[in-house]
Order: structure tokens, then C-alpha cells, then sequence
């Protein structure tokens, strides 16, 4: 148990794996000392504690004995193994062979449909009735014309995965998935000139209420994106770092502190996805405005980015990729600070049922 306020404190110093991580440090009466993500410090007195690193919904704890006399306690903890559907090294749904095909397949030479971006769909299935995760996906421009099936891509059963890589022009396009017949869901992706933008997403067996069918549960897909020519590597850092900002925001955790927001806009080049994220994660605070004077006028461009801005009167024809810019969207057209046009896919999409479970907007066609 830990010390008595009497004794000499000691500096004791928790450092996470990965700069997103979550960090605790507990008494042993389970009070927590200090919070903070990738590092917490704090003096207290020898004795046993316990230091406790959360990923999304995910968290692992370890013990650690403070000893008297020492005037600096470190302990660094390990990665913490967070299920993805991203094949990425030290996560709980890791398999070397569905990593070692997306990294080669985003390698690839792509289908050309376009030019300037490009497209890369990584399904696998992680049991034996998931042995063709690419059943009922498909890709569509904004105006719902077919540019390719899952199935066009490199598809192994064997291996329980698919990869399908477009060469795209840069823009806005629908992802959807067939559930059953008439049972069609979709959700925007974002192409950019220079980058393969990444998706993964895990078949599983009736997501939806009702469907029994395996289909990709496209609401829980990760998004990536990387330059054009370097693809998807499942050791990357930066990988990472993406998948834990999702994670972050999927599960309302605050893993965006300012510092974080900072370290994330000095580099170099800004990822896009990391700044989606980062808006999801900062809307409605001071560091939304922030995060948009960042901004390049691509990416100022987008839905989910405009949200941010205070007073935005302007009308949205497209959709935001995220649930959470939708609802912010929706609220405004509410209170008539900004509409939709008429017989635009906004429009199509409110009088639809859009997904309120998803991290994405998500909904049902037809």
C-alpha cells in the first residue's frame, strides 16, 4: 500500500507507449493521482501504485513499487493492444498475412479510373463464415454511378481478405455495402490530390438487427490516409496515431490535448485524416479555431471543417464524412443559422435514416 504523507515524496513519472495513450496513476485506495495522455508526474509518497493506459475502450494496468530514497521513479509502459480493423502490429486483431497483403496490394499498381488520388479497400474476416469480406461493397461517384466492386480487387478466401486499389480523381465518393437485397447502406469518403486515402473494415455476421448475412460493418471502418507511392505499412507510428485519434472519437474520449493539437499541426505534411479527426474531437471548443487557421483551402473546403467556423451561413450541398459534423449540420438548419439546397443529397439524406450508432454518417438508401 502507499505511503504515509509523512515520508519523503518521490517524483514518479508514467510515460505511454504512444503520444495518444491515455495515463492514469492510482492509490491503492484506487484515488486517482494524476491523468494526462502520453505522460503523467506527480510526487507522492513510497509505497505501491498502480499506473493504468487506456485506448478507446481498451486498458491495461500495472503495478508500481515506489521505493524510498529515490528521488525520480520512471516507468515506462507498453503498447497498448487495441482491437482495429486496421492489420496494424501490437493491436488485438493483428495477422501477419492480412498485413502483409495490405501493405503489398496498397503498393500495387492501381486501377485507373481517374487521376490525382487514389483509392485503397483493405476487407478481411476474421473467422471462417468471413471468408469473403468483399460480398455486397461497392464504390460509386456522387451521383451513384458504379466505378467498381470490391470484388474487381486481388481477393483470397483462403486468406479471408480483399484489396482494391483505384486510381481516382480527387473528390467525394459513396461507399456502400448490400446487406440484403434492397438493404443498402453507404458513407463518404474523401479523395485528395497526392493521397491514397485507406479503408479497412471487418466482415461480421449481422450487424445490423434483423440480417444474418456476413457483410463489412462499413459504420466501424478506420480511415487512413498516406502519400501517393508510400501506401499502408502495419508498423507505422503514424498509422497508429490515426487509428488512436478514431478511437479517441469514436468513444468520446479527450485524447486531443493542446499540446497534442499542436505536435499533430507542426507536421509535416499534415495528415488529413489526423485533422478530421482532430475537428471531431475539438468541435465546439476554443481550439476549433485554432485547428482552422491551420487549414489549407483543400481541406477549408470540406463540410466537417466549415462546421467548425462560427457564423457559418453558407448552404451545404455535400455531406460531412463524420455523424457528429451531420448532427452539428442539422442543428444548425434547425435553427436557420445556414439550409440545405433543395434536391441536393443533403436533402436526400435528411429525409432518409442516417445511422445514429455510426462514426460516420451513415444511411440507408432508398
Amino acid at each position: 500500500m502507499s505511503g504515509s504523507q509523512s515520508e519523503s515524496k518521490v517524483t514518479v513519472r508514467v510515460n505511454a507507449a504512444d503520444s495518444l495513450t491515455e495515463v492514469f496513476l492510482v492509490d491503492s485506495r484506487f484515488e486517482k493521482i494524476a491523468a494526462g495522455v502520453g505522460s503523467v508526474e506527480a510526487a507522492v509518497a513510497p509505497g505501491l501504485y498502480k499506473a493504468r493506459f487506456r485506448v478507446g475502450q481498451v486498458q491495461s494496468d500495472n503495478l508500481i513499487e515506489v521505493p524510498a530514497g529515490a528521488p525520480v521513479k520512471v516507468f515506462d509502459g507498453l503498447a497498448v493492444q487495441f482491437s482495429s480493423p486496421v492489420p496494424l502490429s501490437q493491436t488485438m486483431m493483428w495477422q501477419q498475412e492480412h498485413g502483409v497483403a495490405a501493405q503489398e496490394l496498397s503498393r500495387s499498381v492501381p486501377l485507373k479510373k481517374g487521376s490525382g488520388s487514389q483509392f485503397f479497400l483493405f476487407l478481411r474476416g476474421m473467422t471462417e463464415a468471413a471468408c469473403q469480406p468483399w460480398l455486397g461493397v461497392s464504390l460509386h461517384d456522387l451521383d451513384g454511378t458504379l466505378l467498381a466492386e470490391a470484388e474487381e480487387g486481388v481477393c483470397d478466401a483462403k486468406s479471408r481478405c480483399c484489396g482494391l486499389h483505384l486510381e481516382l480523381d480527387p473528390g467525394t465518393y459513396r461507399l456502400r455495402v448490400e446487406e440484403e437485397p434492397d438493404e443498402i447502406y453507404e458513407m463518404f469518403v474523401l479523395m485528395l490530390a497526392g493521397w491514397q486515402t485507406q479503408i479497412f473494415a471487418v466482415a461480421e455476421d449481422g450487424w445490423l438487427p434483423g440480417v444474418q448475412l456476413v457483410r463489412a460493418a462499413l459504420p466501424e471502418a478506420a480511415v487512413l490516409m498516406s502519400e501517393i507511392g508510400k501506401g499502408f505499412n502495419p508498423a507505422s507510428p503514424a498509422a497508429r496515431q490515426t487509428e488512436q485519434l478514431r478511437l479517441g472519437l469514436l468513444h468520446g474520449r479527450k485524447v486531443l490535448c493542446q499540446t497534442g493539437l499542436q505536435n499533430l499541426l507542426a507536421a509535416q505534411p499534415l495528415n488529413p485524416m489526423n485533422v478530421l479527426y482532430a475537428a471531431g474531437l475539438v468541435q465546439e471548443t476554443d481550439d476549433a479555431a485554432e485547428l482552422a487557421r491551420h487549414l489549407d483551402s483543400i481541406l477549408a473546403d470540406l463540410p466537417d471543417m466549415q462546421l467548425l467556423l462560427p457564423g457559418t451561413a453558407k448552404q451545404f450541398a455535400l455531406p460531412p464524412l463524420l455523424r457528429k459534423s451531420w448532427q452539428l449540420l442539422m442543428d444548425a438548419v434547425s435553427k436557420e443559422k445556414t439550409g440545405i439546397p433543395p434536391g441536393s443529397l443533403n436533402e436526400q439524406i435528411q429525409q432518409g435514416a442516417a445511422l445514429n450508432t455510426a462514426l460516420w454518417l451513415m444511411h440507408r438508401l432508398g
